[in-house]
This record gives structure tokens, sequence and C-alpha cells, in this order.
């Protein structure tokens, strides 16, 4: 959400502006971060360089779940193979 916010500000201030150059945009860019950090502090939240890293990357996470969706589609077909391919019981009635 925060980057999000910068993001935005930043895109509003350099149509605001009328931002052309690099060297302005980078300032541009350093004056909303300063300020969106300083809202930060303020305001009791936790800086990003604060945060927890998770175990395992996002990468990682998406691969991981790719495969287990690959492995249960296979299941699935070897399943299905396997029932279709059982004997037909004769039902006596």
């Amino acid at each position: 959400g925060k980057m999000v916010s910068r993001a935005y500000e930043i895109q509003e201030k350099l149509k605001k502006d009328n931002v052309s150059s690099e060297k302005e945009a980078n300032q541009a860019h350093y004056t909303i971060g300063k300020n969106i950090r300083e809202v930060i502090i303020k305001n009791g939240g936790t800086m990003k360089e604060k945060l927890s890293t998770p175990k395992k990357s996002l990468k990682g996470l998406e691969k991981e779940n790719k495969n287990k969706l690959v492995c249960n589609v296979k299941k699935q077909k070897n399943e299905s193979y396997y029932f279709h391919s059982l004997p037909k019981k004769k039902v006596f009635t």
C-alpha cells in the first residue's frame, strides 16, 4: 500500500509541477519519498527496512504451487486411467 501511495503521489506531483527534466523528476521522487517516510514515522508505522523478510521468495512460492498443481493433475489423470482400466464386475440379480 505504501509503495502504491508513493507512486501515485509522485505521478501527481510530476503532472502538477509540469516536470520535464530528469533532475526535476529525481528531486520530486526524493521529496515525496522523504515526506511519506516522515508520515510513516509520525504515525508509528514500521519502515520497510524493518519489516521481516519471508523465508521463501514469491517466485519460489509460485514455483512450489505450480509444481503441486502439476502433480495433482498428473495424479488425477493416473487415478482416472486406473479407475477406467479396471475390469468391470458382473452383477448378478
